[in-house]
């Protein structure tokens, strides 16, 4: 079973399935600037509209779900657990736009929301507190962290096309962070169906200045697209520190 987008749980953590509800309130025009809401939905100025998600992982600080609407299509929420974890989530936020904001960027996973949203924080029945939220794209696929090991065998099995993508997507990250930032925590998506690869959830540390030298979890994804690593050869690569 492929994982989605975002994050998927962390070992040791179970992911929940109960449904959460979402209510953005006064969001509905950039809900449709996104195309995530039809124009003339009932929605539009300052009225409430309410987003119902499916609960597909959790970590300690923050929950991913799914928009289970089908107008919504292929939409992910990422929540603070609650609003002592605002601020973790809303530095994450802040970083992916900076990262996907940059000249010579690598692919970040699509934002639907230009700002952080707050919505009921998960698993609160009340539905009193707010926790910050953002929306973004879900992706289908295999994390390269979670997902390791099926993420490392489906670079080695992509066909022509998609593997193009992906060593494109590899080169672009790799120039990123050799001549711009350093990306504490990094973790990419695989979306299987197009071989593009996200870069999602940076770490808690923040955004630092470029080393100039090969990051070795970008060296190793670029030997398994190109055949001069088998996933076998990759334990001394994820036994690096890098950050």
């Amino acid at each position: 079973m492929r994982r989605g987008a975002g994050m998927p749980a962390r070992p040791g953590t179970a992911p929940a399935v109960e449904p959460g509800r979402a209510r953005l309130t006064g969001r509905a025009a950039v809900l449709q600037a996104a195309g995530l809401a039809p124009d003339g939905d009932g929605a539009a100025g300052g009225a409430d509209m309410v987003l119902d998600y499916a609960v597909k992982s959790q970590s300690y600080a923050k929950t991913i779900g799914r928009l289970t609407t089908p107008v919504h299509g292929a939409t992910a929420v990422a929540v603070a657990r609650t609003s002592a974890f605002d601020g973790k989530l809303l530095n994450e936020f802040r970083q992916l736009k900076e990262i996907g904001g940059a000249l010579r960027s690598p692919r970040v996973v699509p934002l639907y929301s230009s700002q952080p949203v707050y919505v009921p924080s998960p698993n609160d029945r009340s539905r009193t507190s707010r926790s910050a939220a953002y929306l973004m794209k879900w992706i289908d696929g295999f994390h390269s962290r979670t997902d390791r090991a099926r993420f490392d065998n489906s670079l080695t099995t992509l066909p022509g096309g998609k593997r193009d993508a992906a060593l494109a997507d590899v080169h672009r990250l790799d120039g990123y962070l050799r001549s711009e930032k350093t990306i504490p925590d990094l973790q990419v998506m695989l979306e299987v169906a197009t071989g593009n690869l996200y870069l999602l959830d940076p770490g808690e540390k923040g955004l630092t200045p470029p080393r100039g030298r090969p990051h070795p979890y970008v060296e190793k994804w670029r030997g398994l697209l190109t055949g001069e690593l088998a996933p076998h050869q990759t334990a001394a690569y994820d036994a690096q520190r890098v950050d």
